[in-house]
């Protein structure tokens, strides 16, 4: 199997096995998803050079790996757990803003169709606070991360449990990698976490998160979402990006004390899973060339409006660049300063 020789961003994430019934009832089964592809491939709309980090249970699929690796995603630092994740996920859209990840039997019932074999038996995963010091199956631990990796410059960490995060983040700093943006983990945007999360995001360039999990760990603090930017700018975090849906994002630039609403490029939305991780493979992309904020959230939200309009992480790579142009030549005046 060839490799990347030269890796220019590392991605952390998690992988998953996704069945989803979209906007239109199209139905895909057991198909590969986690953020870890969706940020992953909207980067590679642009650039090469990825290389991917992540714990997956022991029956992963192994053809899967070696369609990443073909499509140019490199795998060294993918490991198997020695135990069986929870990694089946299940959703059914409602509407354009509405999904529900439960009932299976149910959905597939009132379509007329078998239950697939992979959600035999389905319950999906109950929200819970991850543990600052205990691992999971998941956990990524620094000895994952291949020695080629280390020559990287940049890298970014999606939602993956809070220990991996904070054992990462020391260890990438220690290489070449100069850059680190991070995306947490829903486990721990939490008020349990208001002393915690500070100390793991301080000295980190670029924190991106949704409005939901951004208003939940400032949960009896505040609801207002340029206040909680501001906020996280003030843990030690350079530039903070929330998203929110089809209002776009919120931008604060700590170094400058500039704010900036972001509108959602307009499209009809078919399956927004991945959303807010296809926005950071598009903002990863531009950032990393040319440092500037603005014209990367522009990026991230190009890659998110082509992301929901289908189902699945790696068709966007089929994207003409004729259209990404297009759509970033109708946003680029858009920004409101606040």
């Amino acid at each position: 199997m060839v490799f990347e020789h030269n890796i220019q961003v590392v991605i952390a994430g998690m992988l998953q096995r996704e069945t989803i019934i979209n906007v239109k009832k199209d139905i895909h089964i057991d198909q590969p998803g986690g953020n870890l592809l969706y940020t992953a491939a909207c980067y590679k709309i642009w650039h090469s050079g990825v290389g991917l980090v992540s714990r997956i249970s022991e029956d992963f699929p192994q053809e899967w790996l070696e369609q990443f690796q073909r499509i140019g995603l490199d795998t060294r630092g993918i490991k198997r757990s020695s135990q069986k994740i929870n990694d089946c996920r299940f959703y059914a859209f409602l509407d354009e803003d509405k999904y529900e990840i439960n009932n299976p039997v149910r959905h597939f019932s009132k379509m007329n169709r078998k239950l697939p074999k992979n959600l035999l038996g389905y319950a999906s995963p109950q929200p819970q606070l991850d543990s600052k010091d205990s691992p999971t199956a998941y956990t990524i631990f620094p000895d994952q991360i291949p020695p080629q990796y280390k020559h990287a410059t940049s890298a970014y960490l999606g939602p993956i449990d809070f220990l991996s995060h904070r054992m990462l983040i020391p260890e990438l700093r220690s290489g070449l990698i100069g850059t680190i943006i991070l995306n947490p983990s829903p486990n721990y945007m939490n008020p349990a976490f208001w002393y915690s999360a500070p100390s793991l995001f301080q000295g980190i360039e670029v924190v991106i998160t949704n409005a939901t999990k951004a208003k939940k760990l400032f949960l009896g603090k505040s609801k207002n979402l340029v206040e909680i930017a501001e906020t996280i700018g003030k843990f030690g975090v350079q530039i903070v990006i929330l998203t929110n849906g089809k209002d776009g994002q919120i931008l604060f630039d700590a170094q400058s004390g500039k704010k900036w609403r972001i509108p959602a490029y307009p499209v009809k939305a078919i399956d927004t899973i991945g959303a807010c991780d296809a926005f950071c493979g598009g903002f990863l992309a531009s950032y990393l060339q040319h440092f500037d904020p603005l014209r990367a959230s522009l990026y991230g939200n190009i890659a998110a409006s082509i992301k929901i309009e289908n189902s699945g992480p790696f068709y966007v790579l089929e994207t003409l660049p004729e259209l990404l142009k297009a759509r970033i030549d109708v946003l680029k005046d858009k920004f409101t300063q606040i």
